[in-house]
């Protein structure tokens, strides 16, 4: 609810004529929303109610690390769970932060980084074939992929990931 009322605001000084959100576009079609962040929902609903059009551009590809066991996964989750709770979301969207970089170097642990490359590619693939010939996109993604972005996006502004 506190997410909410912020991004309600952000949403508004943005006005965005585009909302592209870290959603496969086949779940958002559907409204498929089952393991997506809060503030994917809220942006989706958001939008829908303001009469902005909505694209889905993550990609389905799992990028967890396979040999992990579930006891060592749920370890770090919860390790991940508390820096986390503890933290502002803005926060943890900003790269230089510790928090972020905490954040970082333990979801490094979970994940595939082939198949985590290969996802990012795709999500930016994604991006770039749905993207408008004019008009303000908001891209909505999680912190973990900034870095990305920012590499990949030169003319993209970053308003919370600096």
């Amino acid at each position: 609810p506190h997410h909410e009322l912020e991004l309600d605001v952000l949403f508004k000084v943005m006005n965005p004529d585009y909302f592209f959100i870290e959603v496969p576009s086949e779940d958002l079609a559907k409204e498929n929303f089952h393991g997506s962040p809060a503030e994917m929902v809220y942006a989706y609903t958001w939008a829908k109610k303001w009469g902005k059009p909505i694209i889905g551009f993550d990609a389905d590809i799992d990028a967890s690390d396979q040999a992990l066991s579930s006891e060592q996964r749920k370890a770090v989750e919860d390790e991940m769970g508390h820096i986390i709770a503890g933290t502002d979301w803005k926060l943890l969207n900003k790269t230089n932060s510790e928090a972020y970089q905490k954040l970082a170097t333990l979801s490094a642990r979970l994940i595939d980084k082939e198949k985590w490359d290969e996802r990012q590619e795709v999500m930016l693939a994604n991006i770039k074939k749905s993207l408008p010939v004019k008009g303000k996109v908001l891209i909505l993604t999680g912190s973990a992929h900034i870095p990305f972005f920012q590499q990949r996006l030169k003319n993209a502004l970053f308003p919370l990931g600096a």
